[in-house]
Order: structure tokens, then C-alpha cells, then sequence
């Protein structure tokens, strides 16, 4: 069921995705009706989704794309307490995040392929000496407000459903 559910979001960004390259490559009436175009589909993409953890719901934005995935939160000075970000990646693999330009403390928890909470850590702001890496391989990374997870008493283990 996680596959399938996996794959309808997929097949949701791929579809703003190819709207967005889409809008970017037509003939636009003019400079400004095309910027307007792009920046309309790119809130699109950054609309908020909700998941659940167990029991306790949150909005997400999704980062999946490349220039997403390499901005994620950073310059914000809050974020709300029933929100996050979702990283999507396309395969499981050992990830790996800093705190570059990010002013709010999060906590990131990682995600196997089954929607598992397989590791959660705290991540200092603005602090880019230290990595943070996923205790093993991980489809997905959440970050959320620090002390989320253990404010809804939430921990590895906790299976997140899409």
C-alpha cells in the first residue's frame, strides 16, 4: 500500500513538473505573462500535503526537485507548528543535511521506503560544521520545528502514512 501510495505522489509532482517545463518552454505572449505563468505553477508545487505520524496530523511542502531539495527551509525565520517539509528522494539511500542559511532549530527525521521513522535528530541553526546523516538508508527526510517529535511523544518507529 505504501508503494502505491508513494507512486500517486510521485505521479502528482511529476505531473506539476511537467507543467512547469511546459509553461517554460511555449511561445508566452509576452515577458511578463510568462514569468507570472511560472511563478503561478511553482506555488503549485509548493502547496501543503498532509501526512500523518501515527496518530498526529501535519501539512508538509514537498521538496523533490533538485532546486528544492537544495533549498529546503532555509532563509525562514519560522515555520507554523503543524507544518514541515517533506524531502522526497528517488531511491533509498544514506542521507545527509547541514544547516546552511537555516535560522529555525529542527528536528529532521528520516524515512525508510515502508514510511518508517528509522532515525530523528536535532538540528542546530545556522550551524554548518555538523552533519546530519541518517542512520541508514532513508527515502525520505522530515524536518519540523525542534522538539516536535518528542512533544507528540513521537519517536523511531513511528510509521508516517501519505
Amino acid at each position: 500500500m505504501m508503494h502505491t501510495i508513494r507512486l500517486h505522489l510521485s505521479q502528482l509532482f511529476g505531473l506539476s513538473l511537467l507543467l512547469l517545463v511546459f509553461a517554460c518552454n511555449r511561445e508566452p505572449a509576452n515577458d511578463t505573462d510568462s514569468r507570472a505563468q511560472v511563478d503561478s505553477l511553482k506555488q503549485l508545487t509548493s502547496k501543503l500535503y498532509t501526512l500523518h505520524i501515527d496518530d498526529i496530523r501535519l501539512n508538509v511542502e514537498i521538496a523533490q526537485d533538485p532546486e528544492s531539495l537544495e533549498k529546503g527551509l532555509m532563509f525562514r525565520r519560522k515555520l507554523p507548528e503543524d507544518q514541515g517539509m517533506l524531502f522526497v528522494f528517488p531511491y533509498e539511500h544514506v542521507l545527509s543535511f547541514w544547516m546552511r542559511n537555516t535560522y529555525i532549530p529542527l528536528d529532521i527525521a528520516f524515512i525508510d521506503a515502508s514510511g518508517k521513522v528509522i532515525d530523528i535528530q536535532y538540528m542546530e541553526p545556522i550551524d554548518e560544521s555538523k552533519h546530519y546523516v541518517s542512520s541508514g538508508p532513508a527515502l525520505y527526510a522530515l524536518e519540523v520545528n525542534g522538539g516536535w517529535f518528542a512533544r507528540h511523544q513521537l519517536g523511531v518507529g513511528a510509521m508516517v502514512v501519505f
